[in-house]
């Protein structure tokens, strides 16, 4: 409060000018009291971000598909493809980030808030890093062997950041790639078996 006080003259962080609040969405107080710098952010920012990017991602991925067609079909359908690919990484988003949670929950002494956060991050990175791997699927089948530790790379330096002790974040990273592996394994049999 003091900080809040000293930079802005106002004791409470409702009292923050507008532009400031609107420009920082995250909860400061909660980062005041409790310390925990994931917490502060509301839950939709992470995946949100993530699945603008994922989205991009899966656009240009179908870009192949669009320079054959006419160019007000090609902008109707580019159009109606990211809105798509926008809503459903960001549900998978949440999905997987409730899939991932007691993980984070066990090995991580974050509040309730900054777990469900974690989760949603991690969750985020993976559904990114899934929709980049397909993208370089495409180019060259290999470059899966570069995208896939990269992205645990990724998230063990994030979980560390965040809860800064070597084992706990170890333990959460492998367990939530395990869990990312599991899944595209699932939806790779499926996919089989909905061709038989």
């Amino acid at each position: 409060m003091e900080i809040i006080k000293a930079h802005y003259g106002v004791d409470a962080p409702e009292k923050i000018p507008f532009s400031s609040r609107l420009t920082h969405t995250s909860r400061r107080d909660i980062t005041l009291t409790t310390g925990d710098p994931i917490a502060a952010l509301t839950h939709w920012e992470i995946p949100l971000v993530f699945s603008l990017l994922s989205a991009e991602i899966g656009l240009i991925t179908t870009y192949s598909v669009f320079k054959s067609i006419n160019i007000e079909l090609s902008i109707f359908l580019s159009i109606i493809f990211y809105l798509s690919f926008l809503l459903t990484n960001f549900v998978l988003s949440f999905l997987l980030a409730l899939i991932m949670r007691p993980i984070v929950s066990r090995f991580s002494s974050l509040t309730d808030r900054g777990r469900l956060n974690l989760s949603l991050m991690i969750s985020s990175v993976y559904v990114v890093s899934a929709n980049i791997m397909l993208l370089l699927f495409l180019v060259n089948p290999l470059t899966i062997l570069i995208t896939l530790p990269l992205s645990y790379f990724l998230i063990l330096l994030t979980v560390w950041y965040f809860i800064r002790e070597r084992r706990r974040s170890l333990i959460i990273a492998s367990c939530s790639f395990a869990l990312f592996m599991l899944v595209n394994i699932l939806l790779t049999v499926s996919r089989i078996f909905i061709r038989l």
